[in-house]
């Protein structure tokens, strides 16, 4: 049997794939997304307990895989991505937990337990406009000081019971681990292009909760960015679930629709955009599979960039296949596209990204 790592073997791998795949196949569709975006996440809460029962939210925590764990959350998180899943896995999964587990000194052990196990939820915090990417761009340490700053968010924070954010702290950095005011944590709602459940913060009301800061004098910069690429990649993951999604509606509108009297689906044209956008599915795929390995920025860059174009070339490829149709609320094209759009954005601009990839090339040349 071959070993991914140390811990995890790709038979497991194939286990875990197969069993996210019949999750979803019997318990989640898109309906679930489209009812969360109206405001009604009775039917999300309650599938979240059941991935949670599954396991699958800590299996990144120290007493399941840890950080070797992370291969597995990627396969989980592309499958949840197929049905638009609206709840948090890949902040929960990728970083929430994994990061309470590095600063947790046994006082965070009740906390862990209980995200791990469904039962309270930790949002994590950024600027309006993505994940930090200086340590500049973090907030600063007292929390009030923020206001009429730079606009900060937290996904899913009206049903959080905490919130992590990162912050410039005396000694480098730190996540400051904010518990629910008793007073609410005020903010208005600000949901993306896909109806996300985004809030902004107040942080005059944030300030209020008790705050307690994870890894002052141990978190620098590379250990934030680093933590941050883990999630990026999970991100990438389910960009690869959408875009998968939205190519397999356009196949099968494909076999359906008919002009000049045959199906589309025989037109050569019709078939080399699907072959076009599978390939691009493919690709992203396989890239995230190997970031997931080894979670390098240049791998992760790689990976995203990868996903940014398959979201890109699914999305599109299917809307165009089901015409007029693919723009209304009507069919599901528009709810992966807009997802797809959404967690692409997640990812950092395509720059930025290549930049990463160009410096551990020339770091690597440079070395050579």
């Amino acid at each position: 049997m071959s070993h991914v790592s140390d811990k995890i073997s790709e038979a497991d791998l194939e286990m875990i794939r197969e069993v996210a795949q019949a999750f979803v196949a019997k318990e989640l569709t898109a309906k679930i997304a489209r009812q969360a975006e109206a405001g009604n996440w009775a039917a999300a809460s309650a599938l979240w307990r059941e991935v949670a029962d599954l396991g699958w939210v800590g299996l990144m925590a120290p007493d399941a895989f840890g950080a070797e764990g992370l291969p597995a959350v990627t396969l989980i998180a592309q499958e949840l991505g197929t049905a638009a899943f609206p709840m948090p896995y890949a902040e929960t999964a990728a970083f929430v937990v994994p990061m309470l587990a590095r600063y947790n000194d046994g006082s965070l052990d009740g906390l862990i337990d209980a995200v791990k196990m469904g039962r309270q939820l930790v949002a994590l915090a950024m600027p309006a406009s993505g994940f930090p990417t200086t340590a500049a761009s973090c907030a600063r340490p007292l929390l009030e000081d923020n206001a009429g700053g730079t606009p900060w968010v937290a996904e899913h924070l009206e049903r959080a019971d905490a919130v992590l954010i990162p912050l410039e702290a005396k000694d480098g950095l730190a996540l400051a681990l904010v518990h629910r005011p008793a007073t609410g944590w005020g903010g208005n709602n600000n949901p993306d292009i896909a109806n996300n459940a985004f809030v902004t913060l107040d942080w005059a009301a944030v300030a209020q909760g008790e705050t307690r800061l994870l890894g002052q004098g141990n978190l620098g910069w590379v250990d934030l960015e680093a933590a941050l690429d883990v999630l990026r990649t999970v991100i990438a993951a389910q960009v690869v679930g959408l875009s998968r999604a939205a190519l397999e509606l356009a196949v099968s509108y494909a076999k359906e629709r008919e002009a000049f009297g045959t199906m589309i689906g025989s037109f050569q044209a019709v078939q080399q955009r699907l072959a076009e956008a599978y390939m691009e599915n493919t690709a992203a795929r396989l890239l995230v599979a190997d970031a997931a390995l080894a979670p390098t920025a240049a791998a992760v860059a790689m990976a995203s960039i990868q996903a940014c174009e398959a979201g890109r070339k699914c999305t599109f490829t299917a809307q165009q296949i089901w015409a007029g149709m693919g723009y209304t609320l009507e069919v599901d094209v528009q709810l992966f596209f807009r997802r797809a759009r959404a967690r692409q954005l997640l990812l950092g601009s395509p720059w930025h990204q290549r930049e990463k990839v160009w410096d551990e090339a020339a770091q690597q040349g440079w070395a050579a």
